[in-house]
């Protein structure tokens, strides 16, 4: 499980940016660096019964991901994937594009 912004910097790249969710095969978010609050809701199948409903904070705007399969979008616009799955290796990873998950109140 990966947050969108951990390994964004590496010393051994220092121009890059996303270095680690890149290598992953994930798509960087999108626009400026402006932190705020999404909220979210799971999408039922592999992972999730039911629709439940969750906040995060996170940097930018989420990205489609390629090849991949959507477990939670935006409540706003539910094209905009916030945690997402795919195979990678010999298991698979998921993202969680926040740079946390808000705890329940």
């Amino acid at each position: 499980m990966i947050l969108e912004s951990t390994g964004r910097k590496c010393v051994e790249l220092p121009d890059e940016d996303w270095v680690l969710i890149k290598k992953y095969g994930f798509t960087p978010p999108i626009g400026n660096d402006i932190y705020y609050y999404k909220k979210g809701i799971t999408v039922p199948g592999d992972i999730f019964n039911e629709e439940k409903p969750f906040e995060v904070y996170s940097i930018g705007k989420a990205a489609p991901q390629k090849d991949s399969k959507t477990l939670a979008v935006e409540v706003a616009n539910k094209n905009v994937p916030l945690i997402s799955i795919k195979p990678f290796w010999k298991g698979k990873d998921i993202i969680i594009m926040a740079d946390y998950i808000v705890p329940p109140r």
